[in-house]
């Protein structure tokens, strides 16, 4: 089912209003509303079109008016209805996506609302930051802009904000408010702006002194060739930049997501657009975001030109330069007196320290625990951390510059102190590390992912394949009898526990272990006969079978994970009503495999006729081949089992049975006893066979199955002229004389089954 051409402009957006007046013409009755509401349509909507035409010629001329209103009705509407109709030409309002390539966006790591970064001036320092990007566009291209740099240039432009606020003892800075010269990285610029152009986001035209944003963003660009401006929208203010003819970029310091919409937990990004029409849509789409008044969206825009101040930067890189020179010396004076005093104070702790005795240097190492002690317990749990993270960091890069002998010194060291550890540890001290290390390794297991666990075994099987590789025989019978002996206590802890019993044990334990066990017994059996109380009811709706309650599901599990799977399942219903799977079938098709068994692997039961209603002997009759079996009843439960040998005997086709049915002296007799002895009375089995039954059942065997066609059995349609009795309807039963019987037990053989008188079922 697809969908219609008037749904799919819908959800693209590309619908007017002339396809809603063709549908509310299509419901209207009669030529004259229909005339009537292409009038009113064209009254309304083309009222613009039609005041222009009217103006070039005299009002009052009624055939100039009616000639224009023929040539809108017949040309015009019907012109502008194809275009509606048109996906290719008029495919709708283009959104977004279509106009911002997030693979160029530069995201920062935060945005200006980040409090953790910038404390109080958080959220306010937009102006700021865009004239900020500007300039620093003069330094470096805002074409190689990456993420560090958008950090670096956020932060520096925080500074900036916090010295024009303190300087105009204000919180929110307005775009006159804007520095005339800035300094970055010693080189000072001179900023020129233009005049201010303002107006409402929406204005379709100009309404002195109030213009479109269009008009102000060509007046910017295209007639006083800048390169950058400063756009207010409402109280946000972001930085346009034209690097490159017709290409801009828009740096927002605000929460955006990467197509340059305002987000909750976005960050601040620098997007790339081509063309003014697309810069316009980009911001009447930022601003017309849910959750946002888009009805008075107000904006000011101001151009901006950077000029580099060459002479004031190198006065500027003297004196900067003298005051360094002036400053590195001072500090080089400075350091070299803190130096030359920690060198004297480290030189005397020396003296003093080799001049001290052991009970003085055990005093001093004494106070220096305690102290530390003391200073570990008073501090907080940031500071402690602090302090673990700084030693962390401090052993990593030792570990990282220590040299390969070193570091084999060291692991050697440390191995040699474990082992010394751990043998002179307790019995209980042991029992606990390892319980830690159980502990420890288990939590690690249980909180690793899947990729991870299969990493993990894959690396433990390859070392303990490389382990096994590489030991000598005598390591490999030492591994092998530890393995045999871990085994064979593993049994016999096992096996004690299945026998253990009290020693002397009264009669009250055994009447409790006799009622037990009798109960586990009744319990079994009472589960037993509830399992099969209801009998194989439940059909499988893949391979068509009968089973039981506990060997099927609901298939509708399956259709919900895996949809792909329907095409191998019938849609049979049976208990309660419901599609069930068995098993079997539901396990491959979870695999997306082709159970064995399923109807659509060719395995599907051949559809039986009505009158296909054959009993045992009849079904004898036009059977191909004939098979010997004895069954008899088990003496416990007694169930049907078969005894000795089946024997499965192929008649001889060309002289015996290749016409069907078997003529009457071949058959037998209609009416059939079967006996072990024909001078027996009594026989397990009587049945009358109907000969316009087996007629049927035969002729639709040889014209249907392939098995009888292989064989090249073909049907007798003389078969009913060798009875001397005339044919009884269907729903008779056909009697006669015994005496027509074969008077040999090998006729009754060729019934198809030697019996007894203890069988139940041929």
């Amino acid at each position: 089912m697809g969908v219609s051409i008037e749904i799919y402009r819908l959800r693209i957006g590309s619908h007017n209003n002339f396809v809603q007046a063709r549908q509310s013409m299509n419901q209207m009755k009669g030529k004259f509303w229909n005339h009537m509401l292409v009038m009113f349509y064209l009254e309304i909507f083309y009222l613009p079109c039609l005041k222009n035409l009217v103006t070039r010629i005299e009002s009052n001329n009624e055939v100039c008016m009616w000639y224009t209103q023929m040539v809108s009705y017949h040309v015009y509407v019907p012109l502008l209805l194809r275009l509606a109709n048109d996906v290719e030409e008029n495919p709708g309002p283009i959104n977004i996506y279509d106009i911002v390539d997030h693979s160029f966006t530069v995201q920062a790591d935060f945005n200006q609302g980040n409090i953790s970064m910038f404390g109080i001036n958080a959220g306010k320092q937009c102006v700021a930051m865009s004239i900020y990007a500007i300039v620093y566009n003069e330094i470096k291209s805002v074409n190689i802009w990456d993420t560090p740099l958008m950090n670096m240039l956020l932060v520096n432009a925080n500074n900036l904000y916090a010295i024009i606020s303190q300087h105009i003892q204000k919180d929110f800075l307005l775009l006159t408010d804007v520095p005339e010269i800035l300094s970055i990285n010693n080189d000072t610029f001179n900023l020129e702006y233009s005049d201010s152009f303002s107006g409402a986001l929406w204005m379709a035209r100009n309404n002195e002194p109030y213009v479109t944003l269009e008009h102000a963003f060509h007046e910017v660009f295209n007639t006083g060739n800048y390169k950058a401006c400063l756009l207010t929208i409402r109280a946000n203010t972001v930085a346009v930049l034209m690097p490159f003819p017709d290409v801009f970029k828009v740096f927002d310091s605000h929460s955006q997501d990467m197509h340059g919409m305002p987000a909750a937990m976005g960050y601040s990004v620098l997007v790339s657009i081509e063309g003014i029409q697309n810069l316009i849509s980009f911001f009447h789409n930022s601003c017309n975001y849910p959750g946002q008044n888009s009805e008075n969206s107000l904006f000011e825009l101001k151009g901006v030109k950077c000029h580099r101040n060459i002479s004031l930067s190198n006065s500027l890189d003297n004196a900067a330069n003298d005051t360094t020179s002036n400053n590195h010396e001072q500090q080089r004076k400075q350091q070299e007196s803190v130096v030359e005093k920690e060198n004297g104070l480290i030189a005397k702790r020396k003296e003093k320290r080799q001049q001290e005795s052991v009970v003085e240097r055990e005093n001093r190492l004494a106070k220096q625990r305690e102290k530390r002690k003391q200073a570990k317990q008073q501090e907080t749990v940031l500071e402690r951390e602090n302090r673990l993270a700084n030693r962390r960091e401090k052993k990593k890069q030792a570990k990282q510059q220590e040299p390969v002998v070193e570091r084999e010194n060291r692991l050697a060291k440390l191995r040699e102190k474990q082992r010394e550890k751990r043998q002179q540890e307790t019995v209980s001290e042991r029992e606990n590390r390892l319980a830690k290390q159980r502990e420890k390794r288990k939590q690690a297991k249980q909180q690793e992912t899947v990729s991870e666990r299969e990493n993990r075994l894959q690396n433990q099987r390859k070392a303990r394949r490389l382990k096994r590789q590489n030991e000598t025989v005598k390591q490999r019978e030492q591994r092998l009898a530890k393995a045999r002996a871990n085994y064979k206590e593993n049994k016999s802890r096992h096996s004690g526990k299945n026998k253990q019993c009290p020693a002397s044990g009264s009669q009250g334990h055994l009447n409790n272990d006799n009622s037990i066990s009798h109960n586990s017994v009744s319990q079994l059996i009472h589960k037993f006969h509830k399992s099969v109380s209801t009998g194989p009811l439940y059909i499988c709706s893949c391979c068509d079978q009968l089973w039981y309650k506990h060997s099927v599901c609901p298939a509708e599990r399956l259709r919900l994970s895996n949809p792909n799977s329907a095409k191998h399942l019938q849609g049979i219903k049976s208990v309660d009503n419901i599609e069930w799977l068995c098993l079997m079938c539901d396990k491959h098709l979870k695999k997306d495999k082709v159970p064995p068994s399923a109807i659509s692997n060719g395995l599907k039961f051949p559809e039986k006729p009505d009158f296909f209603d054959l009993n045992e002997l009849e079904c004898r009759l036009i059977a191909p081949r004939l098979a010997f079996q004895k069954i008899m009843q088990a003496p416990r439960g007694r169930q049907l089992k078969i005894t000795g040998n089946v024997v499965n005997v192929p008649a001889d086709i060309c002289n015996t049975v290749n016409m069907l049915p078997r003529l009457p002296q071949d058959t037998g007799t209609i009416k059939v006893k079967l006996k072990r002895r024909l001078q027996y009375k009594s026989s397990p089995l009587s049945l009358n066979v109907r000969p316009n039954k087996v007629m049927q059942a035969a002729a639709w065997l040889v014209n249907t199955s392939e098995l009888y066609r292989e064989q090249g059995i073909t049907f007798d349609q003389h078969w009913l002229s060798y009875f001397d009795v005339t044919t009884p309807s269907d729903n008779e039963n056909t009697t006669v004389d015994q005496s027509n019987s074969t008077s040999s037990e090998d006729g009754v053989k060729m019934n198809g089954v030697k019996t007894k008188q203890k069988f139940l079922q041929v």
